[in-house]
C-alpha cells in the first residue's frame, strides 16, 4: 500500500487517485450530455452555448469569491498588525506616565526630606502655631480681639 507521502507524487499508470484533484468530482454535475449517436443535431449548438455561458459565469463568480476572500484575509492581517502596534504604543505611553509619576513622587519625598532636615528641632510646632493664628485672624473679620 502507498504511504501518505506517495499521494503527492504522480500516480502509477492505471491507478486513479481522487485526492490528487483540486476539486471533489462528486460535486461536478454533467448536464445535457450528448448521447452515443453520431453527429450533432441542429439544437446542440444552442445547448452548448448556454452551458458554456453558465460555466464561464460560474468560474468568474468563483474567481471573484477567491479575490474577495484574499482581500478580507489581507484586511484582517493588517487590522491585527495595526492593533498590535497601537497596543504597543499604548503600553509604552502608560509605562512612560508611570515612570513620570514615580519621578515626581521621588522628588516630592526628597524635597520633604530636605525641608525637614533643614528646619531646626521644634520648628514643626511653630509652623502649626502660625497657621492656627492665621486662621483665627481670618475668622475675626470685625476687628475684635478675642
Amino acid at each position: 500500500m502507498a504511504d501518505e507521502g506517495d499521494k503527492e507524487t504522480a500516480p502509477k499508470s492505471g491507478v486513479w487517485d481522487a485526492s490528487l484533484l483540486p476539486f471533489d468530482p462528486r460535486e461536478v454535475v454533467a448536464k445535457n450530455v450528448s448521447g452515443s449517436t453520431a453527429g450533432a443535431g441542429s439544437g446542440d449548438f444552442h445547448v452548448y452555448r448556454n452551458q458554456r455561458r453558465k460555466e464561464l459565469f460560474r468560474i468568474e463568480k468563483l474567481e471573484k469569491q477567491s479575490v474577495d476572500i484574499e482581500k478580507d484575509r489581507k484586511f484582517e492581517e493588517e487590522l491585527v498588525k495595526k492593533k498590535e502596534v497601537e497596543e504597543e504604543k499604548t503600553r509604552k505611553r502608560a509605562q512612560k506616565r508611570k515612570k513620570k509619576r514615580q519621578r515626581q513622587m521621588e522628588l516630592k519625598k526628597q524635597k520633604k526630606g530636605a525641608a525637614w532636615k533643614d528646619k531646626p528641632e521644634g520648628s514643626e510646632n511653630l509652623h502649626e502655631h502660625k497657621e492656627s493664628n492665621l486662621s483665627r485672624s481670618e475668622d475675626n473679620t470685625s476687628g475684635d480681639v478675642k
